[in-house]
């Protein structure tokens, strides 16, 4: 299944959500995917994060334990510029039609 990881025994135990980083807009686009931590522990990783002018926001994609997937959970990313600070987001970002975020981003 598209967006998730874990094998048929176990059932799926990572999922595929939305992060929103913070600090300055990223230059350029990973050239690796970047570790993720939570209360200290490697928890997933950083598949994308691009700069998004629309939104004026630094978002990509994390994988994450199902219980960390919910928007809102804090998160720090090892970039290749250093740990940067990040939250879980829904997605998409925007709605289809591109008129508004489709949930509220967190600051």
């Amino acid at each position: 299944m598209a967006g998730h990881s874990g094998d048929a025994a176990t059932g799926v135990d990572h999922k595929l959500v939305g992060i929103v980083l913070d600090g300055d807009a990223l230059d350029a686009e990973l050239s690796q995917v970047w570790p993720v931590v939570h209360a200290g522990l490697e928890v997933g990783k950083v598949t994308d994060a691009v700069w998004s002018p629309g939104l004026k926001k630094n978002m990509g994609y994390v994988s994450v334990p199902i219980e960390l997937a919910g928007p809102g959970t804090a998160l720090e990313v090892d970039s290749e510029n250093g740990r940067l600070r990040g939250t879980t987001a829904a997605i998409p970002f925007v709605d289809p039609r591109k008129l508004a975020a489709a949930t509220t981003l967190i600051t």
